[in-house]
């Protein structure tokens, strides 16, 4: 019964195992999701900081420069079709830089929001990360509380083996006293005979 008891720890004790490395495993890829995560982050980054960098060079550009009035652009030009091409190519210009702002707006706004959501995936492999460390934790606790178990059934088995041998000892001992004891008393009454 022992030695069933004392299998059915040793499969318990395979099964922690599986799972701990089943653990291990999950953990070495989340490690490896995390690190990516982190590359796309930095990535993420440097977009936006040269998105912003452009941003900034355009406002300031747009401060710095001074729309021309009309008046401006009529006395620039010598002559009526001079002005009206003037303007004209300047308020395609115009409307050229605020769609590239515009789209410029729209990519800070698309990574920004990248950049959030690479941050919550993260942050949620970070926790699964402490779970899984928490869950390794507790099987090797387990693996060592069964391995403790494990030795004492040892040490039982140990015990109850040396006992039924010190028993099986007694009694051949007893057996040859006994076999001693009628062979002398069957030679005493031979000889009281």
């Amino acid at each position: 019964n022992t030695i069933g008891h004392k299998n059915k720890v040793n499969e318990t004790i395979s099964k922690i195992k599986k799972q701990q490395n089943k653990a291990k495993n999950q953990l070495n890829e989340l490690n490896a999701n995390i690190d990516f995560i982190d590359q796309s982050i930095d990535l993420t980054q440097n977009k936006l900081g040269g998105i912003k960098q452009t941003v900034q060079n355009m406002v300031r550009e747009a401060i710095m420069i001074n729309e021309p009035t009309d008046v401006q652009f009529l006395l620039e030009s010598n002559t009526w079709n001079a002005f009206i091409v003037n303007s004209t190519l300047y308020q395609l210009l115009i409307k050229d830089q605020k769609q590239i702002f515009d789209s410029l707006i729209i990519k800070q706004t698309k990574f920004h929001k990248q950049y959030l959501a690479d941050s919550l995936m993260k942050t949620i492999l970070i926790e699964e990360e402490v779970e899984l460390i928490k869950r390794e934790t507790n099987y090797h606790e387990q693996l060592k509380n069964f391995k403790n178990y494990q030795k004492t059934l040892d040490n039982l088995i140990d015990n109850k083996t040396s006992f039924f041998n010190k028993l099986m000892s007694e009694y051949q001992n007893i057996g040859l006293n006994l076999n001693q004891t009628q062979q002398n008393i069957i030679s005493l009454e031979e000889k009281l005979n």
